[in-house]
């Protein structure tokens, strides 16, 4: 997204939903993560193929208060609800 905003002559095309799965496969383990099945479709779909708003989710849920909070409130939360 940031790259979009000063570079607008690149066209950078949006992740796939499948893609973006297998980038929350791989980061998943070396974060010590787990992901229902349904979790990982709603997390797909908020990031709306951009891997920058799932690195925020996941640094969201890595934090002390993430880890109080579903699944379901940190998509909810501004981290990629409100992205530009």
């Amino acid at each position: 997204e940031k790259i979009r905003e000063r570079f607008d002559f690149l066209r950078l095309a949006s992740w796939t939903d499948e893609e973006m799965r297998l980038l929350i496969e791989k980061l998943k383990g070396p974060l010590g993560l787990s992901f229902s099945e349904s979790e990982m479709s709603q997390i797909v779909i908020a990031a709306k193929g951009s891997p920058r708003a799932l690195k925020m989710f996941l640094k969201a849920v890595n934090t002390e208060v993430g880890k109080t909070k579903s699944i379901h409130e940190l998509l909810t939360a501004a981290t990629m609800d409100n992205r530009a």
